[in-house]
């Protein structure tokens, strides 16, 4: 397939093909005039510091967009910097309802989705214990359930995440009359309403994080993929891409790879590179 097919591209798009397809030796699929359901894709957006590089979340591998940041170099005093995460480290997560989009789950989908509550099994909490050998223990921070929801009556998902992002730490910093949410917790993670990331190329980031830093951004649903959720917190734990053969992502033995959309795996976890880096 390629963009022009319907924005599906080999190798990339995961797709799920319809009953009564006819397989044939030469790799063709017959699909009797039916259309392919499309499950997800490898896609994900990434930062460099003081920088956003974007990648869209269905179809072109590259097309890459980079940006300046803007209010993003909060203090850190709270976080524990450094390449050794072990024992207690909090995380926060934020729901936002925005002028004319909310983010699609609520606090308790949010809350089970990342911190577990005996409810969701496989979660980042869980993952990360597993992975660290349970030297690095993730817990909520003081706020209830650990997420909280910001509301902005008088911003759109259409004035794009930049804008969005900084109105969420502005009302962060109001709320809980702190300088930064970096004095929140170590990691917080803002959820984005769908069509909050436009960036003019019809495609549509998935997240993006800041390396040795407390931010990870977002769209959506996407904040439930494990996958995700482990690898944009690897990036606020200084770990980069996991490379293979000169392709950006393309090391899928750990989550510094790609992403996927499911909500509770794949389980796995870094690669040995990555554990050694984090003191594992």
């Amino acid at each position: 397939f390629d963009r022009a097919g319907g924005g599906l591209v080999s190798g990339i798009t995961s797709i799920a093909l319809p009953v009564g397809t006819k397989l044939s030796s030469n790799a063709t699929a017959d699909m009797k005039g039916s259309a392919p359901r499309v499950l997800g894709s490898r896609f994900l957006g990434d930062h460099q510091e003081g920088k956003i590089e974007t990648l869209p979340s269905s179809s072109m591998r590259r097309n890459q967009k980079q940006g300046t940041s803007n209010n993003l170099r909060a203090s850190n005093e709270h976080r524990q910097l450094g390449n050794n995460f072990i024992g207690d480290q909090t995380v926060l997560v934020v729901r936002v309802s925005a002028a004319d989009r909310t983010t699609t789950a609520d606090e308790t989908e949010l809350s089970n989705g990342i911190f577990g509550n005996g409810v969701d099994l496989h979660n980042l909490v869980s993952q990360f214990k597993a992975c660290s050998y349970g030297k690095l223990n993730l817990i909520k921070s003081d706020v209830p359930n650990g997420v909280v929801t910001v509301r902005l009556p008088s911003t759109r998902t259409t004035q794009g995440d930049g804008t969005m992002r900084n109105a969420i730490t502005n009302e962060l910093n109001e709320m809980f009359d702190v300088g930064s949410p970096s004095q929140l917790a170590d990691y917080v993670i803002y959820c984005l309403p769908a069509g909050s990331f436009t960036n003019g190329t019809g495609f549509s980031t998935i997240a993006y994080a800041f390396y040795n830093s407390w931010l990870s951004v977002f769209n959506d649903d996407w904040c439930m993929s494990l996958s995700l959720q482990m690898h944009e917190i690897g990036h606020s734990m200084n770990l980069g891409h996991s490379n293979e053969g000169g392709e950006t992502y393309e090391d899928e033995s750990g989550f510094m790879g790609y992403s996927y959309p499911n909500i509770d795996g794949p389980r796995k976890c870094f690669n040995a590179a990555k554990s050694w880096q984090s003191g594992w």
